[in-house]
């Protein structure tokens, strides 16, 4: 007899989209009623099944899954699940992953180290297609528009990132929101 574990994890690694949606759903259902069941962390490449836009709604189901589930196993590390949120909104540039992306990050304990590891890991994945680039240009904005102290979180990893033409094409994006000030302590 399959347990719903196993059946979970078939269903996610199946690509099948029906199935995978139909996982992804449970996930949400489960992590809301607190019947959690252990299941390692899902890949980032589940979501290849539905080509190369996966529809907003399964990017969510993804998103939330990895930022909210609480029963992985092994527990996954802020820097593991961050790095698959990032990965989530470099590969599809989806507007409200990109918010809740941030937005996870502005209300963590310590804004200041989640936004700094965050930022981290979009240099490290790499802003180099178009795609990459507008997904963290979303991201890069909603961080911007958080409380003074992850603002300023932000604009500090900006000024530590590589003169590269990719993280130059993220910075072009979010000009308009940065003050004469900002602008001058980037160093661009």
């Amino acid at each position: 007899m399959t347990t719903a574990a196993e059946q979970t994890l078939a269903d996610l690694d199946s690509g099948d989209p029906g199935r995978i949606e139909a996982a992804l759903e449970n996930l949400k259902r489960r992590r809301e009623s607190g019947d959690e069941i252990a299941l390692p962390l899902p890949r980032i490449e589940i979501l290849d099944a539905f080509g190369a836009a996966p529809p907003p709604e399964i990017q969510r189901l993804f998103l939330h899954a990895v930022a909210r589930y609480h029963a992985f196993v092994p527990p996954p590390t802020d820097a593991e699940r961050i790095a698959l949120m990032a990965a989530l909104v470099l590969r599809h540039a989806d507007f409200g992953c990109a918010y809740e992306f941030a937005l996870r990050l502005k209300i963590a304990k310590d804004p200041v180290a989640m936004v700094g590891m965050a930022m981290d890991e979009i240099t490290r994945q790499g802003c180099g297609s178009e795609a990459a680039a507008r997904g963290a240009g979303y991201f890069v904005s909603n961080l911007l528009d958080g409380s003074p102290v992850v603002r300023a979180a932000t604009l500090a990893a900006i000024r530590q990132w590589p003169l590269e033409a990719a993280c130059e094409r993220v910075i072009q994006r979010v000009l308009p929101q940065l003050e004469p000030d900002e602008l001058a302590t980037l160093g661009r």
